[in-house]
């Protein structure tokens, strides 16, 4: 994906699905946080704003899509 598709596209939807717009039924409002390293994307977290009663029982609040790097894991982790 270019950076123009993702600022057209991609952005305003994960903006509209932070604020609970045009979700899919049964789906609860996420943002999402890019890990950058230098200019590339090395990991991807879905935060749910809320848990609904199916969430609660098999899923959470924290979605990841971890690095690749074990250094820019333990870096991660020592931010958190």
């Amino acid at each position: 994906m270019s950076e123009t598709e993702f600022v057209e596209q991609a952005l305003p939807k994960m903006i509209a699905n932070s604020r609970g717009e045009n979700l899919p039924e049964g789906y609860v409002p996420f943002s999402i946080y890019f890990l950058w390293d230098d200019d590339k994307i090395v990991g991807l977290f879905h935060f749910r704003h809320h848990l609904c009663d199916s969430l609660k029982k098999h899923g959470g609040h924290i979605l990841a899509m971890l690095p690749l790097k074990n250094i820019v894991v333990k870096a991660m982790l020592v931010k958190a």
